[in-house]
């Protein structure tokens, strides 16, 4: 192998790993995605420290993850924007939520139920 195909292979593997490299740096990721994370990856490198390099990534060989790691990282952020809107929501009575109802159909029956107050009102 020439100078030129090392290069290239290297290029190659920095494409690659850059999503990761993006999809780790989300500052919503809390520990238990980072446990999540080392276990795809299959490491027990304390990435959660965030002082991994990019040479480190490359061994691991994160790429053939990227998907998944995306996954995590999406999730983090929705789970950490929903908690936002959580905090939002006035204090209500819980006394009559089904258990079954999960933190979105929360949200979604709250919703509904502020509308149909405004529409009381007026």
């Amino acid at each position: 192998m020439g100078p030129c195909n090392h290069s290239k292979k290297e290029v190659t593997q920095f494409k690659e790993t850059m999503p990761v490299v993006e999809a780790l740096s989300n500052p919503k990721l809390r520990d238990y995605h980072w446990i999540e994370i080392k276990e795809v990856i299959g490491t027990e490198i304390p990435l959660e420290e965030r002082e991994f390099t990019l040479e480190t990534l490359i061994d691991l060989n994160v790429a053939k993850r990227k998907e998944e790691l995306h996954n995590i990282s999406v999730t983090a952020s929705q789970e950490y924007n929903l908690e936002q809107q959580l905090e939002t929501i006035k204090t209500v009575s819980y006394t009559h939520l089904r258990a079954h109802e999960t933190p979105e159909h929360l949200v979604c029956r709250l919703l509904l139920e502020k509308k149909k107050k405004k529409k009381k009102k007026n």
